[in-house]
């Protein structure tokens, strides 16, 4: 049965499993200092870096719902704290270099 209920879980199981790529990029942008000035890409566990800005753009939107949503209930910090990992978001966005994916973002 499809409910409210299960909803919820889903949605946060989608939000965590967006974990593994973020440490992945974060690893990435430091470990590859060419990727701030130069001419490197970050992307994520992924084959390409615009998957990784588009998986990027999807995990913003969910964040946002999530946040805006009445179908969970967020306290101020876990309120707060899912705003930070937009900004982090934000941040691996920009240096994957994928202009669509800036685009749709905007």
């Amino acid at each position: 049965m499809h409910d409210r209920k299960t909803a919820a879980p889903c949605l946060w199981i989608a939000l965590l499993s967006s974990l593994v790529p973020t440490v992945w990029g974060l690893a990435e942008l430091a470990m590859m200092p060419d990727v701030l000035f130069g001419p490197e890409r970050i992307q994520g566990s992924f084959s390409h870096p615009n998957i990784f800005a588009y998986f990027i753009v999807s995990d913003i939107a969910l964040v946002l719902f999530l946040t805006r949503s009445t179908l969970v209930r967020l306290r101020r910090m876990h309120r707060w704290s899912l705003y930070g990992y937009v900004i982090l978001l934000l941040i691996l966005l920009a240096f994957t270099k994928a202009r669509g994916a800036w685009v749709a973002m905007f």
